[in-house]
């Protein structure tokens, strides 16, 4: 199996089960639980790798108005605590 098939095998594992362990898809898939973070490690690279490749076609395409209409995000969490119900 290559390395390509397993990245895509661990991804659909991944999207049945946001929660798995890679632990557990390594005995799934017969695989080290070090390979299974070496792949992910490399899954994340190529979806990094296809963001900057969809960015640079922006860029290609309106050079001038490229960052005026580039929008990023930032994640905030908060928490909050009801002293009533004690949640």
């Amino acid at each position: 199996m290559t390395t390509l098939e397993i990245i895509d095998q661990i991804h659909e594992l991944i999207l049945k089960d946001r929660q798995i362990l890679a632990k557990s898809i390594a005995e799934q898939l017969g695989i080290s639980r070090e390979r299974v973070l070496k792949c992910l490690n490399a899954d994340q690279k190529r979806q990094w790798y296809q963001s900057f490749e969809q960015l640079l076609e922006f860029f290609r395409r309106d050079p001038n108005n490229f960052l005026s209409q580039l929008v990023t995000m930032d994640e905030t969490w908060l928490y909050c605590y009801d002293p009533d119900t004690q949640q």
